[in-house]
């Protein structure tokens, strides 16, 4: 199980990897940091083909076109946070109670305000976007003090025009396949000493 320790609360950049095993065509990196107010996630990723159909908020974003993904909990409670932006800054933000009951719910069932906050930058020329995602902890019902041991992990669906599928990446590897595996997602550690 992955575990990182943050002297500064904030995680090196981590590099994306390919969720079926198999080498990534397109990179990305991510870094998680958290402070007082926020955990908040930075994400950098290669894109030779961005778009989304993506129109509004509460859409299925991973099925419309590029998304990058959030996802955290807080054991020992039972429910987490799965939040997703895509590459046209439009959110989904989604709140389960559980970890297996995940694929048998309608999207609108499991529609949850976790106070996201979103923005995405396009560098075309370069072939790169930019994502940042924010969760202000008042939000979410949860202190500073109270981070340690949080799970998280970043996944990313990479659509492409000349693909048959979207590539699939995240920050953690997944022996089970799929994202909604907490014990696979890596575990915050807080520096004692700044921890309030």
């Amino acid at each position: 199980m992955p575990e990182h320790v943050f002297p500064n609360q904030r995680i090196p950049y981590r590099k994306y990897r390919n969720c079926m095993n198999g080498p990534l065509k397109e990179p990305g990196y991510a870094a998680i940091s958290v402070d007082e107010n926020y955990i908040s996630l930075r994400a950098i990723l290669h894109d030779t083909d961005m778009y989304s159909e993506s129109t509004g908020e509460d859409q299925p974003m991973w099925m419309l076109g590029d998304v990058l993904e959030f996802f955290f909990w807080l054991p020992p409670r039972n429910d987490y946070y799965e939040t997703q932006v895509s590459i046209n800054g439009d959110k989904l933000q989604i709140h389960l109670n559980e970890f297996y009951i995940v694929y048998d719910l309608p999207l609108e069932s499991i529609l949850g305000k976790c106070g996201m906050q979103a923005k995405i930058r396009r560098f075309p020329s370069k072939n790169v976007w930019y994502g940042k995602i924010q969760i202000p902890l008042k939000e979410i019902g949860i202190e500073y003090k109270d981070l340690e041991g949080l799970r998280f992990f970043s996944g990313r669906y990479n659509h492409n025009h000349a693909w048959d599928e979207p590539e699939l990446s995240a920050t953690c590897k997944f022996e089970g396949g799929s994202f909604h595996s907490p014990t696979e997602w890596s575990i915050l550690h807080l520096n004692k000493d700044n921890a309030k």
